[in-house]
């Protein structure tokens, strides 16, 4: 008849009960007696309902805000679960297509007749493959012994390694170490995802050849790897220099 729906009823009538029950208790409270008018009926009536209705419209509301501020804490919740998913799996995506933090080094296999066999190996994260790598390896011996006579570049072997795909190597060349003590080598290595350098020393020692290496990144030392027998100074330390 007035528009008004079912569902606007039923609320008018669960927010109105309480004060309508107080109000007609209250009401028949306080004029109850042998001087009941209609006139001081309807005012205590009206008053108490009033403020009966006013105390319960307070506490609808707070519990309706309570309900609206919990409501949205859990929509803020599922977002910032969503943009934590959301980050995590960009992350992914990323170090898939660019490698990541994954990194290649070379592990150097020693054999009896002092012939060494090179491996580009994949290091770093466990899922993320390595794109494009190269290096050069500076033999520092050689170095040592042609930058006075300005051929320092003799000492600089190119290698293309590729792609690495992780928990994998590739051989990437044969050298003989030659009938000496000590070997000192410097690779500097460019990949999709950015700069390696990689020191390897290594010592005879017990008629043995024993290494140190160590491999950096911008962000610091990534990989570090000494042979239990390596020399080391006074202080415990190997010598990189």
């Amino acid at each position: 008849m007035f528009g008004i729906s079912k569902s606007t009823v039923q609320q008018l009538v669960k927010e109105f009960r309480i004060p309508l029950v107080v109000a007609t208790a209250w009401t028949t409270y306080a004029v109850w007696g042998p001087d009941v008018s209609f006139k001081s009926t309807v005012s205590t009536f009206g008053t108490s309902f009033f403020l009966a209705s006013w105390m319960t419209g307070q506490v609808f509301r707070v519990r309706k805000q309570a309900g609206v501020e919990n409501s949205l804490s859990q929509v803020q919740s599922r977002i910032e679960l969503v943009t934590e998913q959301l980050e995590k799996q960009t992350k992914q995506l990323l170090g898939y297509v660019t490698g990541g933090d994954s990194f290649v080094y070379f592990k150097i296999i020693v054999h009896g007749d002092d012939s060494s066999t090179w491996m580009a190996t994949h290091g770093g994260h466990d899922d993320y493959p390595v794109y494009r790598a190269k290096a050069t390896i500076v033999d520092l011996d050689i170095f040592d012994a042609t930058v006075a006579l300005g051929r320092a570049d003799e000492a600089d072997t190119h290698v293309s390694i590729g792609d690495l795909l992780p928990q994998s190597y590739r051989v990437i060349r044969t050298h003989d170490l030659g009938d000496v003590n000590a070997r000192n080598f410097n690779i500097f290595m460019t990949a999709g995802n950015g700069r390696i350098q990689q020191k390897i020393r290594m010592r005879r020692v017990n008629d043995a050849w024993v290494q140190a290496t160590r491999v950096n990144n911008d962000s610091g030392v990534v990989h570090l790897e000494i042979d239990d027998d390596y020399p080391r100074d006074a202080a415990g330390e190997v010598c990189w220099s």
